[in-house]
């Protein structure tokens, strides 16, 4: 075992320049494959974004495209979220496919000018769903696909098995779709990214304006490769 001193000067001079070409020069004879520079910084991944900065700027430009996100919400506010996406996308006319798991989205919030570029199936169930699902991300023409089985009941997510999830996700990978799956539990095992709620609403607090409950939305950021972050103050979002 050969080992190198980095002894450094007072004035940090020739001398610990010296020794730390020297350690390079170790290295690279003990090491010659490992390139001894900085390595380049990867290019950022496209994505969706979504309009509201509490997700844009967490995950750095929005939802990843040819990937799963998955958002937690064991409340109502999963369907707020959801909607103030559409709303965004509609005014932005991307075009975006809702595969509703229960049948229970509400459109009257949203008028006709907002929907033009909406593809809203309507399941009875969650296995409907799913290969409704599969249909569309086949398709590869849509900008953002969002799966929502919020209030699906537990008893028809229990039967969706995980290879399900990873089919999903080979399917999109290729394509320039951002794809979107709204549970009431963690659940989708190929997720890439997984959002949650941190807010909780009372029922006078659904009183408010739209804006004001958008504002008030916190997300906790759960990835495998990244751990837990939390968004320590929520952003407000402009009124639209």
């Amino acid at each position: 075992m050969r080992s190198v001193r980095l002894d450094s000067p007072p004035d940090g001079g020739p001398e610990l320049r010296a020794n730390i070409v020297q350690l390079r020069d170790l290295l690279g004879q003990r090491f010659p494959r490992v390139r001894m520079t900085v390595p380049e910084k990867l290019p950022a991944r496209p994505s969706f974004a979504t309009g509201l900065p509490q997700i844009d700027g967490l995950l750095q430009g929005g939802l990843l495209k040819g990937a799963i996100t998955e958002l937690v919400s064991a409340q109502g506010s999963g369907a707020l979220v959801l909607r103030r996406i559409l709303r965004i996308a509609g005014q932005n006319r991307q075009r975006i496919a809702l595969i509703d798991g229960s049948d229970g989205f509400d459109p009257c919030a949203l008028n006709n000018g907002l929907m033009a570029g909406l593809l809203w199936v309507r399941c009875s169930d969650a296995a409907q769903a799913l290969k409704a699902t599969d249909l569309v991300l086949r398709d590869g023409n849509m900008s953002l696909v969002v799966l929502d089985l919020h209030q699906n009941p537990s008893t028809q997510l229990r039967k969706i098995p995980g290879t399900t999830w990873y089919r999903l996700q080979r399917i999109i990978e290729p394509t320039p779709t951002a794809f979107l799956a709204i549970t009431s539990h963690a659940m989708v095992t190929s997720a890439e990214v997984r959002l949650s709620l941190a807010s909780q609403f009372t029922l006078k607090s659904w009183e408010q304006r739209e804006d004001e409950l958008v504002s008030r939305i916190k997300f906790v950021l759960q990835s495998r490769a990244c751990g837990t972050t939390e968004v320590p103050e929520p952003i407000a979002v402009e009124a639209s």
